[in-house]
């Protein structure tokens, strides 16, 4: 009897610990979601649970609370037509959205990048202007003008502006915005680290303000072909880049033309306009790095329907005036070796995909890329690999010569190739949509002599080894280009 009395005792201590610790864990974890301040060893010793676990389980806490904070910071940016950004950094976009003071008024977003958005906004003030002596670039809503700025911008009513992630938002960053510079200062965190996130894209910008201002100093009677910068400024921790709106990028109007290519007569006016933008960049030592049919835009976005011989509706521009635009991953390149990872994949030059120095002919490989797209109305190589990539370079222009392959090293060598020298295809991601030999592109023209000329000018920008391709300069007195007076 006093044994089953103690056990008795001993299961109702151990019960009421037992309700006790869950109370207890019940409180704590309630205190967690709420106030989200514990620590993973803090919730650990509270309910004896792995520490991994616990970890795994306070960070999906947290992507809770911030997706309600955003959801919330989004609601309420609508329903006051306020101000109001992301976790991220990032402005929340509501239609009719004002900024700078009621300056500009956001209608609709035309794309996004890794470190800003650009918009299409009216400029509801186009005649009244901050004096560039008078401006104090740290202040919010404050925007000055570039002393190269024409008249006619101002008869423009509706803009571009990109719109880069807030400063302010990760409090590690100041931007000082003057009129021809664009100084950053890093402040080091309690850890002493520096968030290389943050640091790469003040970087970015730093360079891209830089690379406008020198287009645009260079080219006072806008015969580059290059984008013009307006106005920059800062508003609530946001730097501002405003442009002229155009029209539709040349990859829109392909996709509005069902994949339809462009005629050869449209090509080459389109053709000597790129290369023209890319040589007058290219002479200020600027490489674009990321040249792509998204990035060149029509200056006028009318088009004219016809009807071909089948019956089928198709769509030439009305006007072929082009601009190249979004230089926000352009480098100043001469005299600087170049390795990291640069341009969009389908466009990327092989030198790139095999990790080795890359230079202005980077931008030739993209245009010859560019080219092959605008005739054939599809990208030239459509692949998410880098083995498929380079599989499919081979098929396209043959194989890559071996002294070119000597210059590869033995990291990259062994992360693509077996050892008898085949690419490792067995593991890749191979794309069910494989190019063709460059020459069966042009097939369709039969022997046409514009074609022909066409064929050969982008068989010297598609070379394996870059110090073969052609220059810029060079391309523009190609035959191809000999009997034409397109702009």
């Amino acid at each position: 009897s006093s044994n089953s009395n103690s056990n008795s005792n001993k299961n109702s201590e151990t019960s009421s610990s037992s309700s006790g610790n869950t109370s207890h864990t019940q409180s704590f974890n309630d205190d967690v979601r709420k106030n989200g301040s514990s620590s993973g060893d803090e919730i650990a010793c509270a309910v004896g649970g792995p520490i991994h676990v616990l970890r795994q389980k306070e960070k999906e806490l947290e992507k809770e609370r911030e997706y309600e904070k955003n959801k919330k910071d989004k609601e309420k940016g609508r329903q006051t037509n306020d101000y109001s950004c992301d976790t991220k950094g990032y402005i929340i976009f509501h239609p009719n959205l004002t900024i700078m003071g009621g300056r500009f008024r956001l209608i609709r977003q035309l794309g996004k990048g890794t470190f800003s958005r650009v918009f299409e906004a009216v400029d509801e003030k186009p005649f009244m202007r901050l004096s560039p002596s008078s401006t104090d670039s740290t202040q919010d809503s404050k925007s000055h003008t570039p002393a190269h700025k024409h008249v006619k911008h101002d008869c423009q009513i509706k803009r571009a502006i990109k719109i880069i992630r807030s400063i302010y938002k990760y409090q590690v960053l100041i931007f000082v915005i003057t009129k021809k510079k664009f100084f950053f200062i890093f402040f080091k965190n309690v850890y002493g680290r520096v968030n290389y996130c943050i640091a790469k894209m003040v970087v970015a910008a730093k360079t891209e303000l830089a690379v406008l201002q020198k287009i645009c100093s260079n080219d006072p009677h806008e015969e580059s072909h290059c984008v013009h910068l307006l106005e920059n400024g800062l508003y609530k921790g946001h730097p501002l880049l405003i442009f002229p709106l155009f029209g539709r990028s040349l990859y829109g109007f392909l996709v509005d033309n069902g994949y339809k290519g462009f005629t050869m007569r449209d090509v080459k006016t389109l053709a000597r306009q790129i290369i023209k933008g890319v040589a007058y960049v290219h002479k200020l030592d600027i490489i674009i790095t990321d040249l792509k049919p998204e990035n060149i835009v029509l200056e006028n976005d009318e088009a004219i329907s016809h009807t071909s011989s089948n019956g089928q509706l198709y769509y030439t521009p009305k006007d072929c005036s082009i601009r190249l635009i979004d230089f926000g991953s352009a480098v100043f390149g001469r005299n600087l070796h170049h390795t990291h990872l640069i341009q969009t994949r389908h466009y990327r030059a092989p030198e790139v995909v095999y990790h080795m120095g890359w230079s202005f002919s980077a931008d030739i490989w993209s245009i010859g890329c560019i080219l092959i797209e605008l005739i054939s109305g599809k990208m030239l190589f459509n692949t998410h690999d880098s083995v498929d990539h380079l599989n499919q370079m081979s098929t396209c222009i043959g194989p890559p010569p071996e002294q070119f392959l000597n210059k590869i090293d033995d990291g990259t060598w062994d992360e693509y190739y077996t050892s008898d020298g085949r690419l490792k295809l067995a593991a890749a991601r191979v794309s069910p949509v494989q190019c063709k030999p460059l020459r069966e592109y042009f097939t369709k023209f039969g022997n046409d002599l514009e074609a022909k000329q066409l064929f050969d000018l982008v068989c010297h920008m598609l070379q394996w080894d870059p110090s073969a391709r052609i220059t810029a300069e060079q391309a523009l007195l190609h035959p191809y280009f000999n009997a034409s007076t397109s702009p």
